[in-house]
């Protein structure tokens, strides 16, 4: 790891940005949302 904290992740505008397109893109609400499974990969070769 690089050190990066979850709020350094939260402190990054366009991390927040992508986050509340996800947020949209369930369309969160007791009677139609879905959910979908995903996960996050750290790529450390992007990081040289």
């Amino acid at each position: 790891m690089d050190g990066t904290t979850a709020n350094d992740l939260l402190e990054n505008e366009s991390i927040l940005v992508e986050l509340k397109k996800a947020w949209i893109d369930s369309e969160p609400d007791i009677s139609g949302g879905h959910e979908e499974g995903g996960f996050i990969v750290a790529d450390d070769d992007a990081a040289a």
